[in-house]
């Protein structure tokens, strides 16, 4: 059954067309179970894309402060290049391309973790396969190389304003 088709109407439609057939004696569709079942899956969805969310406002909490904490250690390396008169483009860059390189490595981690989970999940059962197959998986790994390059650098950039915009007393808190 394609997935345009199950629903209890394009069920009942096919079940209809089924039936006036003159070699077929009975037909069953179970509609009913079909839109429970639907009604189930959207739950779910909204249940799954709710903890989806959640989990990216957590890591990028923990990015945050540990690319702070790291800036943090270099915040009177940053002033004095304020002082010499470097600008904030030329300080935010190399803080900037070290989250890029970081947010890199850990898609690069995520995305072996992820395909050695997809073969492994795959030799125990082969409905893996058809169910996320190959295809599937590389949008899965574009979508978290870009995200975690995304965060990584975000952070480092907002981590890194802070120290640009603070004065020489705020260093010291």
């Amino acid at each position: 059954m394609k997935p345009d088709y199950a629903t209890g109407d394009s069920i009942a439609a096919v079940a209809a067309r089924i039936s006036a057939d003159d070699a077929v004696v009975e037909t069953v569709s179970e509609s009913v179970v079909i839109d429970s079942v639907n009604s189930v899956l959207r739950r779910l969805s909204v249940v799954l894309l709710a903890i989806a969310t959640a989990l990216l406002v957590i890591s990028f909490v923990l990015i945050n402060n540990t690319v702070s904490l790291a800036v943090y250690s270099r915040r009177f390396i940053i002033h004095t290049m304020k002082l010499v008169g470097a600008t904030g483009g030329f300080i935010r860059r190399p803080f900037v391309l070290a989250g890029l390189g970081t947010g890199a490595v850990a898609a690069a981690v995520a995305i072996i973790l992820l395909a050695c989970i997809r073969a492994y999940a795959s030799t125990f059962d082969a409905a893996v396969g058809t169910v996320l197959p190959w295809s599937s998986m590389v949008m899965i790994f574009v979508a978290v190389t870009f995200a975690g390059v995304l965060i990584c650098t975000a952070a480092s950039a907002i981590a890194t304003n802070r120290y640009l915009r603070a004065d020489y007393d705020d260093m010291f808190k």
